[in-house]
């Protein structure tokens, strides 16, 4: 069988998978509207590649930092859809040379958005944010092992 006839088998696969059609749906969109399309995303592994997989694609948008750069690797980033409804206008930081939208750096601190975004308001810098996330983690894991020497099952946090 030929390598024409294998591809177009794993498109046929692929197709049917939501972050494929997201895909397709972004080049569309991109060249519907005239944006920029990072050119190495014309391939599907690329572009999974340089944006990564959200998981549930379902959950989460693709969005532009700036919309007039368009679709390129450091322009766009996945934002939870909860996040989208919440707000109409999304709050980009930038911290340690990287920017992102304010609920992923709450994720990755390992703080509540609700609390990020308080501490934010109140003057606390990205860095402060950081320190918080990490405290809150090392208070959790004390609180962990206290229990766990108590003989008290510990939930798995990530379940």
């Amino acid at each position: 069988m030929s390598d024409d006839y294998y591809r177009k088998a794993r498109k046929g696969f692929r197709s049917k998978q939501p972050l494929y059609r997201r895909w397709e749906g972004t080049r569309r969109l991109a060249k519907d509207k005239g944006l920029p399309f990072q050119q190495s995303w014309e391939d599907y592994d690329a572009f999974v590649a340089d944006v990564g997989d959200p998981g549930d694609v379902s959950q989460y948008r693709l969005v532009l930092i700036n919309p007039e750069r368009g679709y390129v690797w450091y322009n766009v980033r996945w934002v939870p859809l909860t996040r989208i409804r919440q707000t109409k206008e999304l709050l980009w930081l930038s911290y340690r040379q990287h920017r992102d939208e304010a609920s992923n750096w709450a994720t990755e601190f390992g703080v509540p958005l609700e609390t990020f975004l308080s501490e934010l308001e109140q003057g606390a810098s990205m860095r402060q944010l950081d320190f918080l996330g990490r405290k809150l983690r090392k208070e959790q894991a004390k609180a962990a092992k206290r229990l766990a020497q108590a003989g008290v099952a510990v939930p798995n946090p990530k379940a």
